[in-house]
């Protein structure tokens, strides 16, 4: 039986929190609170407070809250990903930019999801400009999908150009990344990653290899179902009832769409762990 539309009720979020402590006890926890727009619901700050004590929380958001706002809750994130969006563009960047430095100030980091929409390059470009120059090596180009077929997920169609301008994009974000977030090819290599980079370089193909999504990775919807990744490749429950899988799963998605997916521990069917 299900839960109803609508936020979950506080008491099974904070329940829900309490079991991801107890589950991922002696581990190192990394928790994203994402949405939507996460800063709306009614439980946030109380949430915030009960993961952020013993996990590294970031928080995905769209910079609309204030800084004073941020100064209310009872405690921050490690981390803040602010998206920008083309779409919504009003020059809200230049508020940013003070958010920024805010953050900054509190010890809290910043990252930038920065929706390349090949349709409003223009925009693209003055919302880029318009972020100050010493935070643009913390930005993240990342390439739209059409999300209409979610078993295809086709890139966008951008020109050479556009495209260009997102593989080589200077961004600093992979330094962020854990030292174990690793590369290994079949001689045994091993050298660190960009995901957003894989992603757009269309080497994120991993349809049938071993994935710990379930295992070390799940995401929560607005209903309260729990699930396999941020890809939702497996339902696991509900806040109310649910179980991290045991072991590896087999993907069964065409490719990986999120970064968060593209970093999780993975590999060929061929090659033992």
């Amino acid at each position: 039986m299900g839960l109803k539309k609508g936020f979950p009720p506080e008491e099974s979020l904070l329940l829900f929190c309490d079991r991801i402590l107890e589950l991922s006890a002696g581990k190192q926890l990394r928790v994203t609170l994402t949405g939507g727009e996460p800063t709306i619901h009614p439980s946030f700050g109380q949430i915030l407070s009960r993961l952020g004590s013993v996990a590294r929380v970031e928080v995905i958001t769209n910079g609309t809250r204030s800084s004073s706002w941020w100064a209310e809750l009872p405690r921050l994130p490690r981390r803040v990903i602010i998206s920008l969006h083309p779409q919504y563009y009003d020059r809200r960047v230049e508020r940013i930019n003070d958010l920024t430095a805010w953050f900054i100030s509190q010890g809290v980091g910043v990252v930038y999801n920065l929706l390349c929409d090949p349709d409003q390059w223009s925009t693209v470009e003055r919302m880029h400009q318009d972020l100050d120059p010493k935070y643009r090596p913390w930005v993240i180009p990342k390439v739209l999908q059409d999300l209409s077929d979610p078993r295809q997920r086709p890139r966008a169609n951008y020109t050479p150009a556009q495209l260009a301008w997102i593989q080589q994009y200077p961004t600093r974000v992979a330094s962020i990344y854990p030292e174990h977030t690793q590369l290994v090819l079949e001689d045994g290599t091993r050298s660190k990653f960009d995901p957003h980079q894989l992603i757009a370089q269309g080497q994120h193909h991993f349809q049938g290899w071993q994935c710990s999504a379930g295992l070390s990775s799940i995401t929560v919807d607005y209903t309260g179902g729990i699930f396999a990744g941020i890809c939702q490749s497996q339902r696991l429950g509900s806040i109310r009832d649910f179980e991290l899988n045991s072991t590896y799963m087999t993907c069964p998605k065409r490719e990986c769409s999120c970064a968060g997916d593209v970093i999780l521990d993975k590999h060929h069917p061929n090659y033992a762990r």
